[in-house]
């Protein structure tokens, strides 16, 4: 038999026997890539505009000029602001 149903923080718990399978199960991984930014993203975008204080125009740009490695883009912004 199996119950699923949604936790108080939306998490799916699925009870079948007696292994409990959580959708936040650290050894189950998937292909994104978060050392990289998505510059097709609009929520990448928005995150790091929000995050630095800065335009679209200006991540672009810093994705443009050092690539889309997370930690390049972001200390770039932080220092040409």
């Amino acid at each position: 038999m199996c119950i699923s149903r949604l936790g108080t923080a939306g998490i799916l718990y699925v009870f079948a026997s007696k292994n409990i399978i959580m959708a936040d199960n650290k050894t189950s991984t998937d292909n994104r890539d978060r050392t990289r930014v998505a510059s097709n993203e609009d929520y990448e975008l928005s995150y790091l505009e929000e995050q630095l204080g800065v335009s679209r125009e200006q991540v672009k740009d810093a994705i443009k000029e050092v690539g889309s490695d997370r930690k390049r883009v972001e200390e770039y912004l932080t220092k040409n602001r």
